[in-house]
């Protein structure tokens, strides 16, 4: 298939590469028409200087201009944006260190890829390890390609630099602030349970005591899902990854102490005000929501379903019964609003 690439002006002829060409508009740019399938990137691309590093490294190694675009249109489209991105960093590099690419061919690539990723290391950042894995994977690539050798991203010292970093990183904690536990035992102990929201408030807040105790994160659960028999609780847990879905069952025993999950979950079992009222019911029905879904949930999917077909944060909190400004404890509860529910399911859309 022919595509169309638009370069700008000041780039060599492109009659040179044998492909037709198109007058372009008042940009001062023109079009050029390829049999190769990767266009040249536009100045609004932040990884074109990625693109064009790895055509002056094709173009170092003695390959022609119909050479090189053979050789980047072999590749898929997925492989040429990681690796775009990849060398993207490695270009960065070279500007901050005013390093050349004749100097570049002086030295051993793998010191030249050792050197990349400590510079990438040091200015740290929430993408740090993503761009240590793409820079080590497709900048060992690209040097390989420079330097006729074998991947140096599998050698030994880039190995050996590229796990100490990472080590480093995934052992970063992974909030940075620190709660103390005691301030929010010491909070449900002088609640009073004069209303069903604090009783579901405070059945949440020892959960996550209990969960935030055993440095776990609790993920999602439904009251439907929650068995109580004599001193012990299952709760199963559902967790999706992409479109593997595992499932497993947590265990919690009956405190003897004032505070204790098992307790709290069966006071909120045994209050009628806070399960679902029968008319909200009928509405999840109606519009087809999944029955697991339907129920009690907390921490649950259904937030990004929500999200996905167009609803505001603050209809997702109202339909999932979120209690607003509680990030912390992440409280979801089952609160009388069907006001809420029939105007996010009846005139805000179709879900």
């Amino acid at each position: 298939e022919r595509v169309i690439k638009a370069v700008n002006s000041e780039s060599d002829d492109p009659g040179e590469s044998g492909s037709d060409t198109e007058t372009g508009s008042d940009n001062d740019s023109e079009n050029i028409e390829t049999t190769f399938g990767r266009p040249f990137s536009s100045k609004d691309d932040r990884h074109a200087s990625g693109q064009q590093l790895l055509r002056r490294m094709l173009e170092s190694t003695g390959l022609l201009k119909d050479a090189i675009e053979t050789v980047i249109g072999s590749m898929s489209a997925e492989t040429w944006r990681k690796r775009r991105a990849g060398i993207h960093i490695l270009n960065e590099l070279m500007l901050d260190e005013n390093l050349s690419l004749e100097q570049m061919k002086g030295m051993r690539a793998d010191v030249i890829l050792v050197n990349a990723l400590t510079w990438r290391n040091i200015k740290g950042g929430t993408k740090c390890l993503q761009d240590l894995r793409k820079l080590k994977m497709h900048g060992g690539i690209a040097l390989g390609m420079l330097f006729d050798t074998e991947d140096v991203s599998k050698h030994p010292l880039v190995n050996a630099t590229a796990k100490r970093f990472e080590f480093a990183i995934q052992n970063k904690s992974k909030y940075t602030t620190m709660w103390d536990l005691d301030i929010l035992l010491s909070h449900i102990l002088k609640q009073e349970q004069t209303s069903d929201d604090k009783l579901m408030d405070r059945t949440m807040a020892t959960f996550v005591v209990f969960t935030a105790a055993r440095m776990t994160e609790l993920t999602r659960m439904t009251i439907g899902e929650t068995i109580i028999d004599g001193n012990e609780m299952k709760v199963r847990i559902k967790v999706k990854k992409g479109e593997n879905e595992i499932e497993y069952e947590v265990q919690v025993n009956k405190q003897r102490g004032p505070i204790s999950p098992v307790r709290a979950m069966e006071e909120w079992m045994a209050s009628k005000n806070c399960l679902k009222m029968k008319q909200d019911a009928g509405i999840l029905d109606e519009k087809g929501i999944e029955q697991q879904y339907g129920d009690a949930t907390i921490r649950h999917a259904m937030v990004t379903k929500l999200r996905k077909h167009g609803a505001e944060q603050e209809e997702g909190n109202a339909f999932t019964r979120y209690a607003p400004g509680s990030n912390v404890v992440d409280v979801y509860y089952n609160k009388q609003i069907v006001r809420d529910l029939s105007i996010l399911l009846l005139l805000g859309g179709d879900f």
